[in-house]
């Protein structure tokens, strides 16, 4: 079987872990979900040879559960931020645009990792990192993820854009 298809099968499934995560209200459960999808993408950027990609989905999970159990410490965030650009910047085989998860992934470090940080913070963060997400896969050939990155963008983006019309109604 080719492996595009197979990686963008990958994407697909690991997608809709994320597209659940745009519909959750509560920051644990947004970072649980969250982390499932980053598993799964991660093998498939792996097979499309998007290894910054991996590097950040990788650091990611570990941000994820560090957010999850309440451990922010600055010093976590600068190892996780340094260790992701040190890595991606040997692992980058996709030019300038590689880097995008490496900014996704830092703005998502700084939010999701800051204590005062509310559900309305992570799901902005989310809007701008799956932005950056989509044109990386389509960089890689990763169709199905650029076009559920783009969907999931958007679905933040309305939750946003919902809870903010209810606080004021």
């Amino acid at each position: 079987m080719n492996i595009v298809l197979v990686a963008n099968i990958l994407a697909i499934v690991g997608q809709m872990f994320s597209l659940l995560a745009s519909t959750r209200r509560n920051k644990k459960e947004i970072l649980t979900f969250q982390s499932i999808f980053l598993a799964i993408v991660g093998v498939s950027s792996f097979l499309l040879k998007g290894y910054s990609g991996v590097i950040t989905d990788i650091l990611g999970i570990v941000r994820n559960i560090l957010a999850i159990r309440g451990i922010e410490d600055r010093r976590i965030n600068v190892a996780l931020i340094v260790g992701m650009f040190v890595l991606a910047y040997f692992f980058n085989v996709n030019g300038p645009l590689g880097y995008l998860p490496i900014l996704a992934n830092t703005a998502q470090t700084l939010v999701f990792l800051n204590k005062n940080s509310k559900t309305v913070h992570i799901q902005a963060v989310n809007c701008f990192a799956t932005s950056c997400w989509a044109v990386f896969n389509l960089v890689i050939k990763n169709y199905a993820g650029a076009m559920f990155s783009v969907v999931t963008a958007s679905l933040y983006l309305y939750q946003i854009l919902k809870n903010k019309s209810s606080e004021n109604g």
